[in-house]
């Protein structure tokens, strides 16, 4: 659960670790994209294209990169995971996916830290953590 730079790192990692190629993995990604690079996110604003942060290979249209078809890992874009049954063992997103696991993996990201300080709330102070 989770495509954010760990959860493609894991994702990786697994996919080198099973040389029988019994893993089946599937991913839910809230974000319109597959996984990118957040700490190049400052070079986003060069050019404005996505693409130039993926951790693949090229966005198509839909947010994603052939590496996840090469791979065989099914991903789900734009579709938050929003709730696990670990009773029948089953992740749901929140297009209503749901999806059979074995094994669950949380990978899910963090948020930026805002400190107390005064002035945080007014125009032009903000935090990015996301393309969009």
């Amino acid at each position: 659960i989770g495509n954010g730079m760990v959860g493609q790192r894991f994702m990786e990692n697994l996919l080198d670790l099973d040389e029988n190629k019994d893993c089946v993995i599937s991913t839910f990604c809230e974000e319109p994209r597959a996984a990118y690079n957040r700490v190049k996110l400052t070079s986003y604003f060069e050019t404005l294209d996505a693409s130039d942060l993926t951790m693949t290979s090229e966005f198509d249209e839909e947010g994603r990169t052939p590496w996840y078809e090469e791979n065989n890992v099914e991903l789900f874009v734009g579709d938050k995971a929003v709730s696990i049954d670990t009773q029948n063992k089953v992740v749901t997103g929140a297009s209503g996916k749901e999806l059979p696991y074995d094994v669950a993996v949380l990978a899910t990201g963090s948020y930026p830290f805002v400190p107390p300080i005064p002035g945080k709330q007014r125009p032009g102070v903000f935090v990015y953590r996301t393309i969009e």
